[in-house]
């Protein structure tokens, strides 16, 4: 079981494979730790399931947050923020724990993960040669899920002086 993240509005929202959990505000933390004993569909070698809370890594501090947004060149929701201050990504060898529209598995990246592939994404988006491919490339996306095999990401859009949550 994985789960993915949308923004809606000023609403987060955690889908798992049997429910939905609204987040508003300050409820990111409680839903998420909802997801916590649940064991995905993956097991060790010993036969033991791996649990959703076996997979995350330790929340990204705070100055790690800055130093990405002064990178980035734009403040992270605060969504987002609220996230990595959960979980700074999964742990490298667990199974993928976001799921994407098209039902892909993805990765859910770390903070700095996230920062490099979002100025990759900006930096092909300014390339003479590949920006033709980049159309309604919004660069406010900062993602947290990919998976390479695929091609997949998990974009979330990050608010900015003018935007909304969704990019408009």
């Amino acid at each position: 079981m994985g789960f993915a993240i949308f923004e809606f509005g000023v609403s987060l929202r955690v889908m798992s494979a049997s429910s939905q959990l609204p987040l508003v505000g300050g409820s990111l933390r409680a839903s998420i730790e909802a997801l916590l004993p649940r064991p995905l569909r993956k097991f060790r070698a010993d036969g033991t399931p791996v649990y959703f809370a076996d997979c995350l890594n330790e929340p990204a501090e705070a100055e790690a947050m800055d130093a990405a947004e002064e990178r980035l060149g734009f403040p992270l929701a605060p969504a987002l923020r609220q996230l990595f201050s959960y979980a700074d990504g999964q742990q490298a060898g667990s199974p993928p724990l976001l799921v994407v529209p098209s039902n892909r598995h993805v990765t859910f990246l770390s903070l700095r993960q996230a920062r490099d592939l979002a100025l990759y994404w900006q930096e092909q988006a300014r390339h003479p040669l590949q920006a033709k491919y980049w159309q309604g490339y919004n660069r406010l996306w900062v993602p947290i899920g990919w998976a390479s095999k695929f091609h997949v990401s998990h974009p979330a859009v990050s608010r900015a002086a003018g935007a909304s949550l969704l990019g408009d």
